[in-house]
């Protein structure tokens, strides 16, 4: 069992959802049309 603490922020949320689906920053960063870099960015605020 994995306990996790709560995420707060968008960024947090975004890396929740991503990882939830099993989807790599390159994966969803190729279906959403912005860099690596970005969704990096993005998600750790």
């Amino acid at each position: 069992m994995t306990i996790t603490a709560p995420v707060t922020g968008v960024g947090g949320l975004l890396r929740d959802w991503r990882q939830r689906r099993r989807l790599s920053q390159l994966e969803l960063s190729v279906e959403a049309e912005v860099s690596t870099r970005h969704l990096s960015f993005v998600e750790t605020g």
